[in-house]
């Protein structure tokens, strides 16, 4: 059975910042009309849901 629990990243794997200055995923958010503080806001929430952060992220 896989573990579901989060795992350090690996070294090899690009960070958020890193993701979140990408032109693909700029010209996406773009065609999808969503925002940057949006899609943060997604993130923050699964973390919370997933147990990987212990308080509501604040913008």
């Amino acid at each position: 059975m896989m573990n579901r629990r989060a795992s350090t990243l690996d070294p090899g794997e690009p960070s958020l910042r890193d993701l979140l200055n990408d032109p693909v995923l700029e010209a996406i958010l773009r065609r999808d009309r969503i925002s940057r503080d949006d899609l943060l806001a997604e993130i923050c929430a699964a973390r919370v849901r997933l147990g990987l952060a212990t308080s509501p992220c604040s913008r």
